[in-house]
């Protein structure tokens, strides 16, 4: 406050004042790529900014993590819970620039969203603030008017920076204004190829014509935390059109490896044999895993373990697995192309072509399922009970090594994992002591202590506590 009220009689010299820039994004609520972000920053105000900081709730080693870090960010962990990102955000960014503001420094705050209008009051906040300018920086093509006014200038970013860009200075006036930072040449081809094996990956797990395609690509942004979904989001990611639609970026950019049938339901097949799918930057995740891998294995022969013994049971059980572990879509469909598997295979046409060597399928418009040479572990993961051990049954090493897979990687989310089964199973009573009692394991035991106990084969803890992390060992 002292320094505050020294200062506020002080003319600043624009001519003498170095004007710096800093820089808050919200990862949460941007599409472009974080290396288009810096670039168009550097490019308007002519130098690196002093500090470049994103907030979400980042996963440590997640790609888009790595993206961030690569293009100069520091990232900032938000706490969970909605709107949080934002609120962090918000007073760091205000709290900042006042202080540097009564320190005589003079400068350009850019806050970098894709267009919430909860921020619409911070840039307002910003803008007020003796010498500095607070900019709004988007790839949104259509700007909410009450957040560009709020902010001294629009900057509108493109998808895919130019190699030819050079940086602009620029005296921006008390009106907002919308700047188009450099951008591409506008070129027949797209500025990034990425997707093309984000499309073809999709199409071999099944997603053979242009609605199929649609739902697939829209899980894949989902299953990537995309901030937003469908075609538009697209096409802006990838440096396409903004109105291209699936079809006419195939006939475009793929058709030496895609052959595009008759619309209205256009069709789409792989040219002669199953194309090799070039490398992507963007990760396949669980919507686009071949079929090879047979995720859906572990998942099948645990629900039929528990009781879902017919058809009809089956159906049910998956549902309730995949709203448990939050699907976006529920059902036959989506288990399909969720794990890569033919658009309109039956669940008991995959038990029958894929795990035949396990289960039993009777006969019958109910068909009903039992396991071969009962008790079945997980595929790959095959974890060898000590000698020593006495635990009445075993069956919970499955359920352990799926819930670890599933995304349960540390003791705290273990442990809601195991309730959240629980509770879908319609155990009586939920909980630790429930779990070794249904097992025969000691009272009182842990799960870190169960999984060292029996697991250490197949599960690989690390950590001292009170928080463990669970992954699974390559056998």
């Amino acid at each position: 406050m002292i320094r505050r009220f020294l200062n506020r009689g002080k003319i600043q010299d624009s001519d003498f004042v170095e004007r710096v820039g800093f820089v808050y994004i919200d990862a949460e609520n941007s599409i472009a790529n974080p290396e288009d972000y810096m670039s168009s920053i550097e490019n308007h105000l002519g130098t690196k900014p002093k500090e470049a900081v994103a907030y979400s709730k980042w996963s440590a080693n997640s790609p888009l993590a790595k993206k961030y870090r690569s293009a100069g960010f520091r990232l900032i962990q938000a706490d969970s819970g909605e709107n949080n990102a934002d609120i962090m955000m918000s007073l760091d960014a205000y709290e900042k620039i006042r202080d540097l503001a009564d320190q005589g420094v003079n400068g350009n705050v850019y806050i970098c969203f894709h267009g919430d209008k909860g921020f619409t009051h911070l840039l307002e906040k910003l803008r007020a603030v003796r010498g500095w300018n607070s900019i709004w920086v988007t790839s949104n093509k259509k700007q909410n008017k009450m957040i560009a006014n709020a902010s001294s200038e629009v900057l509108l970013i493109s998808s895919s920076k130019s190699k030819n860009d050079t940086p602009t200075k620029t005296n921006v006036k008390a009106s907002s204004k919308v700047r188009q930072a450099p951008s591409a040449r506008k070129s027949t081809k797209s500025g990034t190829l990425d997707f093309k094996p984000v499309i073809l990956q999709l199409i071999q797990n099944g997603a053979t014509n242009s609605a199929t395609l649609g739902k697939a690509i829209i899980a894949y942004q989902r299953d990537n935390n995309w901030a937003e979904t469908g075609k538009e989001a697209f096409n802006l990611k990838f440096g396409l059109s903004k109105t291209n639609s699936y079809v006419n970026t195939i006939k475009q950019f793929m058709s030496d490896s895609i052959d595009v049938g008759n619309g209205p339901k256009y069709t789409f097949s792989n040219k002669g044999k199953a194309q090799p799918i070039p490398k992507a930057s963007v990760p396949l995740t669980k919507a686009n895993i071949p079929v090879q891998n047979l995720d859906f294995k572990p998942v099948l022969l645990q629900l039929i373990q528990n009781g879902a013994t017919n058809s009809a049971t089956l159906g049910q059980a998956i549902i309730a697995y995949q709203e448990h572990n939050n699907w976006a879509k529920t059902g036959k469909e989506a288990f399909n192309l969720k794990f890569g598997l033919s658009n309109s295979n039956s669940y008991v046409q995959t038990i029958k072509q894929f795990m035949s060597a396990s289960i039993d399928v009777g006969s019958g418009l109910n068909s009903t399922f039992s396991i071969k040479n009962k008790k079945q572990s997980i595929p790959k993961v095959k974890a060898k009970v000590k000698a020593k051990a006495s635990v009445k049954n075993l069956d919970f090493k499955p359920i352990i090594l799926q819930l670890i897979q599933d995304g349960a990687t540390n003791s705290a989310t273990l442990g809601q994992a195991i309730i959240g089964y629980q509770g879908n199973n319609d155990w009586t009573i939920t909980g630790k002591e429930a779990f070794n009692l249904k097992f025969g394991l000691s009272k009182s035991n842990s799960y870190v202590n169960t999984i060292k106990q029996f697991m250490s084969d197949s599960i690989e803890i690390k950590g001292n506590g009170p928080k463990y992390t669970f992954s699974i060992k390559d056998i």
